[in-house]
Order: C-alpha cells, then structure tokens, then sequence
C-alpha cells in the first residue's frame, strides 16, 4: 500500500534536467513534464497547519529517519532484532520483534496469538503509514509549498518499513529505483529490457534500467514500425548493468537513465544486426526524426548526444522535407551552432559519431530512489540477492583472474565457475559481472 502510494506521488514530480538528483522536489505538474528543483527550505510559516500535524504524528510513531543515513542495522537473518529495532528512528512495536516475513501488507488480518506481537505491530505501522500517506498527499491538494517537507518526512518514513520487511517480500514488491547521480549512481531492484519485435538489445546482460525508460523506448520504437514499416531494427546498446554502479568504459550508464543506441540507417534489413558503418548520407534521417519526435512529445529525455556532422544531416532534412523552421527546430536540435549550444534536447558530444546516447527522465524511478544513498541501495540488493537467490554480483576488476576472485570471496573455483557457467578456459573481462555464490546465511555489512 505504502509503495503504491509513494509512487502516486512520484509520478507528480520529476527529477533535476541533468545529473544529480535534488534535495528537494519541483512544484507538481502533468505527467512527462520536467521543472527543475529549487531546493529551497520550506519555513515553518508557510507549512500549512494540516502538513504539520500529519509530520507531527510522524514523529510521534518514531516513523521519521533522514535519508541519506546508513542503513538500520539488522539482525543475523536479515530480520528485525532482538528488541524489535527496525533502524535508527522507527521501531516495530516496543520490545517485539518482527514476526516471519518482516512487514505484513497492509489490509491482512494477524492472529493475535501468543508470541505474534510482533507481526501485528509491524501490521499496524504500514497500515498507519498508508493512512498518514494518504492525509499527506490530500494536503498536498491545497498547495506545493510543502514539497521540502514531504522529501524529509513523508518520504524517510518508507525506510523504517524497509527495515522491518523481509527480503523476499522486498524483491517482489519493492518498485526499481534509480538512485544518486549519472557519474555516482546505482540501479535497485532493476527491470531488464528485452527483445521485442523491431527492438534488439545487443547487450542483454548490460540491459537493466527502470520501467519508465523502457515505456519510452518501446514507444517510439513501435512509433517508427507503425509509421515507417521495414527498414532498421531499434538496436540498443549499453544501459547499466543489474546492480547500475561502474560499466567500463563509460563514465555515465551508472543507474538506468543513459541508453546508447546504434543510429538509423539506410539500406539496412530488418532483422540485421550487424555492423554498419555510419555517415551523414547513411542516416535514415525519417525514421530518425520520428523517433525522436516520439521522446520530445513524451517529454521522455534531457538530453541526446549526437555528433555535430550528423546532426547537420538532420537538421537539413528537417528543413527540406520536413518543412520545419529554424524557430521550431532550435529547442530539438543544437545545429548550426552544435559545438557552442547546450540548451537544445540534441547535443554535440565526441565519441558520438557511431551511436547516439541518450539520457532519459525517470520521475517515478528517481523519486523512490531518492530515498538511498548509492551505498545504502548497494548493500540492500546485495542483502536481499542472499536472501533470495543464494549468491550476489560481483564486477570483475582489471587484472583479476578467476582464481584470484574465488580466493578473494571464499569460493571454491569449481563452484564459482558451475554458478556462472563457466570452464577454466573461459575468458572473462574487466566488468564482466560474476554470481559468487554462498553456502548458508550468510550477513553482507
């Protein structure tokens, strides 16, 4: 309950037009529409009476933690300890622990049994927050003064929830996040990308994002089929990986947002997916522009990267058979001064002559990721990979060898290598993601 209301409201904001996710949220607006943070502080004369009796009654649950401090600590298990501490700032019933399970859903009934205190507690607190949710964003009908407030209280709220549940239930209903910055960030609990007709992922394994980015990019991929049937495949290269974080070579790709992808071309089949080279004659300038088009109407990105060559070839087609003006063109497309403009969608970067890359806006996604740190969303997944699957990731570093990694984790090599169907001549490279796997429970600090 408390899930699907946080993304109720996340889906009314958005996050800052480039990098780093602000500490505060911009005022509400339509669905796609972007409007950057001020991040200004809310002072206690423009809170309206209803907001702070609602934060006040948060305090009083001991509901409130600040985002952005270290993970509530955990017992052996990954359930909630001895005492029934479900982190710094939030408590599940006063001296009972959580029950098996960890948090109920609100609206199940517990048996008041002996030795279930606990879980009828932990009942009570997502019930009670879904209520206190529900008031908050009934106040937040009167006005968006109170943006700053609903980040630090509202929000933090979810991480004594998050404490108290348990890492199976987390896997499955916790909603992918995009957490932290484009050059810092990682994913959590990512959703992978896949085939779909006219759209190949070249690079499954390094296909993981969050949902909004793939609504978009499955939009206007079947955009182009519907109106230009044959031609090209959508060819989409490097996201992030499961876990987002470090994918070499990339300075970005670190938490769902950048998608690289191959260009439209000419004279190429559907269903070929092999290399092509690229030039400004070779571009299918149609199919490029719907596409693009497509994302714009959607309000889908902040930026796409292009080099400067290529988009003269665009641009010139937009003049000519598109019949468009240099007035409406000049908030899409950096052309004719591309190496000079950065407040136009498309952009001039180097290294963007064979593909272009494009970073995506993903309100709901960062929203609920703004509840985590990168450290904190890194030690969560691996938690709940122990809970639930036995092993967790692990990005091979320049220089390691399969044996050094088995010894450094305390595997034996056979076994790492069973787990990630592999022999002792396979070869591997710097960022390649390994399952180390884990005999029994085992805790991840």
């Amino acid at each position: 309950m408390c899930w699907a209301l946080l993304l109720g409201l996340g889906a009314a904001y958005a996050d800052p037009p480039d990098s780093e996710p602000s500490t505060g949220l911009p005022p509400r607006f339509m669905p796609h529409d972007d409007v950057p943070a001020t991040g200004e502080p809310t002072g206690p004369d423009a809170t309206p009476p209803g907001i702070q009796a609602v934060v006040t009654e948060l305090k009083g649950q001991a509901l409130v933690t600040a985002p952005g401090e270290p993970l509530p600590p955990q017992a052996e298990g990954d359930s909630v300890g001895e005492g029934g501490s479900a982190g710094e700032g939030g408590s599940v019933g006063e001296g009972d622990p959580a029950g098996e399970g960890g948090a109920a859903v609100a609206g199940d009934e517990a048996e008041a049994e002996e030795g279930d205190e606990g879980e009828e507690n932990a009942e009570a607190v997502v019930a009670g927050s879904g209520a206190l949710m529900a008031r908050i964003i009934a106040e937040l009908q009167a006005g968006d003064e109170t943006r700053n407030l609903l980040v630090k209280y509202s929000l933090s709220m979810v991480r004594s929830l998050r404490a108290a549940a348990d890492p199976a239930w987390l896997a499955e209903w916790h909603p992918p996040a995009s957490v932290g910055g484009i050059s810092t960030g990682r994913l959590l609990f990512a959703t992978q990308m896949t085939d779909s007709p006219g759209i190949h992922m070249r690079h499954p394994e390094l296909a993981w994002t969050v949902p909004e980015v793939v609504e978009h990019l499955r939009a206007a991929g079947d955009a182009v089929r519907r109106k230009h049937p044959g031609g090209m495949d959508l060819q989409i290269s490097d996201i992030s990986v499961r876990k987002g974080g470090k994918l070499k070579p990339h300075f970005t790709h670190r938490n769902g947002r950048d998608v690289d992808l191959r260009y439209y071309l000419l004279d190429v089949a559907p269903g070929d997916h092999t290399h092509h080279f690229v030039g400004p004659d070779k571009l299918d300038c149609k199919r490029l522009w719907t596409f693009i088009d497509t994302l714009v109407a959607r309000n889908a990105v902040n930026l796409i990267y292009m080099d400067y060559r290529l988009q003269k070839a665009l641009y010139d087609y937009a003049i000519k058979h598109l019949k468009r003006t240099p007035a409406e063109l000049y908030s899409v497309i950096s052309w004719p001064k591309a190496k000079r403009r950065t407040d136009a969608v498309i952009q001039h970067a180097k290294n963007h002559f064979s593909h272009m890359h494009i970073r995506f806006k993903t309100p709901r996604s960062t929203f609920v990721g703004s509840l985590y740190t990168p450290e904190e969303a890194e030690d969560l997944q691996r938690r709940v990979d122990l809970a639930t699957r036995g092993s967790y990731e692990y990005a091979i570093k320049r220089g390691e060898t399969l044996g050094l990694i088995a010894r450094k984790h305390k595997v034996s090599l056979e076994e790492l290598l069973r787990t990630n169907r592999l022999t002792e001549k396979s070869k591997v490279r710097p960022g390649q993601v390994l399952n180390i796997p884990v005999n029994g429970p085992r805790r991840v600090r």
